[in-house]
C-alpha cells in the first residue's frame, strides 16, 4: 500500500520534477577531490581516507570520512553529482549498512541529528540489501525536517560490479521531492516536502554511525543550482572563495566526435583548459594563455595532442587559474 501511494505521489509531481531537473545548469561547486589543500568547497576535513592526485579521493578503511563544510548554506532545490570508481559492495563488503554519499542540513551527520528539524539524503550499501552471494544493492533514505520525515527505500538488490568502471551517482532535492541517479538514469524518488533547514554538510565515506565502504575512490563532485539561482559565495574561515572562472558544462554530451567547451572569468586571468583521460592524464591541451572576463568557447574534437582519435569513454575537461582548478566529466562516443 505504502508503494501504491508514494507512486501516485511521485506521478502527482512528475512533470513539475522533470522541469526543475532540467533547470539544474548552474555550477555552483566543482572540485576533483584529489588533494587536501583545496579551497573551492569551503572547509574540506579528510578522516582515515587519502588523496590521490589525478584520481579522486579513497576511502582506506571502515572510518574513512571525508568531511566538507561548504562556505554557504545551498539552496532549496539543487543537486550533488559525484563519480565512484573502485567500486564494488560485494568484494569490499564488511559490513551490513555502510555508508557512500551523505548530505546534511548539520554537521553532526546522522549522530544527533535524527532528533531535531535536520535535513538528510543517505545513500548506502552493505550485506544487508543484497538476497545472495556476488550481488549488491543500495538504499536511499531521506528526511526534510527530522526523524518524523524519514522515508527510505532500497533501490537495487541485486547487481553486479566493477571495480574498473565509472559511476557516476546523481542526488537531486526541490520543494517536493528528492531522487537519486546511477550513471543518468532516474533509479527512485522519495517525498521531500517542507525543509526546514537547507543543506550545508557532505560526508562521503562513513557519517559517524554506519561505517565507510573501503577502497571506493569519489572524483569529480559537483553541486549544481537552478539557472536563477544567486552563484554562492564564501565568507569560510581562511577566506573568501575565488571568483576568478567557472567552467561550464559541454554541449553536446554525449558527443561524437566534437562537442564545444565553455568557461566564465570574471576578470583577465591566466587559463589553462586541459583534457584528461580516467587515469588523470593530460591528453590535450585547448586553452594556456591569459583571457579577458567574459565567456570563451572552445572546441574539441575528440583528438589527443597529436591528432590521434581518441578511444570512445569518459574524458574530463579541467579548468585553471593561479587560483583555482574545477573539472567536469564528458563522454565522447563512436
Amino acid at each position: 500500500m505504502k508503494r501504491w501511494l508514494l507512486l501516485g505521489v511521485i506521478m502527482g509531481i512528475w512533470g513539475g520534477e522533470m522541469a526543475v531537473a532540467q533547470s539544474l545548469q548552474r555550477v555552483l561547486y566543482a572540485d576533483m577531490l584529489d588533494r587536501a589543500g583545496t579551497t573551492v568547497l569551503g572547509q574540506v576535513q579528510n578522516r582515515s581516507g587519502q588523496f590521490i592526485a589525478g584520481r579522486g579521493w579513497q576511502a582506506k578503511t571502515s572510518t574513512s570520512q571525508l568531511m566538507i563544510t561548504l562556505p554557504e548554506k545551498l539552496p532549496a532545490v539543487g543537486a550533488l553529482i559525484v563519480d565512484v570508481t573502485n567500486f564494488d559492495p560485494v568484494s569490499q563488503n564488511i559490513d551490513v549498512k555502510q555508508q557512500i554519499i551523505n548530505l546534511y542540513s548539520q554537521s553532526n551527520g546522522s549522530k544527533a541529528i535524527f532528533y531535531t528539524d535536520g535535513s538528510w539524503i543517505n545513500i548506502r550499501t552493505g550485506s544487508g540489501y543484497s538476497t545472495g552471494p556476488g550481488v549488491a544493492g543500495f538504499k536511499m533514505l531521506a528526511a526534510p525536517r527530522g526523524v518524523g520525515t524519514r522515508d527510505e527505500v532500497r533501490i537495487i538488490e541485486n547487481a553486479t560490479w566493477n571495480l574498473s568502471r565509472v559511476y557516476e551517482f546523481k542526488i537531486t532535492w526541490d520543494t517536493a521531492v528528492t531522487s537519486v541517479y546511477l550513471d543518468g538514469k532516474k533509479m527512485w524518488t522519495l517525498p521531500f516536502s517542507g525543509q526546514v533547514e537547507l543543506f550545508r554538510y557532505i560526508f562521503l565515506g562513513t557519517d559517524n554511525v554506519y561505517v565507510a565502504q573501503p577502497g571506493v575512490i569519489y572524483s569529480n563532485l559537483r553541486i549544481m543550482g537552478t539557472g536563477d539561482t544567486a552563484e554562492v559565495s564564501s565568507d569560510a574561515e581562511g577566506g573568501q572563495r575565488p571568483e576568478t572562472a567557472r567552467l561550464l558544462p559541454n554541449y553536446p554530451n554525449p558527443f561524437n566526435p566534437t562537442t564545444t567547451l565553455s568557461f566564465e572569468l570574471e576578470k583577465r586571468a591566466p587559463v589553462t583548459l586541459d583534457i584528461l583521460n580516467l587515469f588523470g592524464q593530460v591528453i590535450a591541451t585547448l586553452v594556456d594563455e591569459p583571457r579577458n572576463a567574459g565567456i570563451h568557447r572552445v572546441a574539441w574534437n575528440g583528438c589527443d595532442a597529436g591528432g590521434r582519435s581518441c578511444a570512445a569513454g569518459v574524458y574530463f575537461s579541467r579548468l585553471s587559474t593561479p587560483t583555482q582548478q574545477s573539472m567536469l566529466r564528458m563522454t565522447l562516443i563512436k
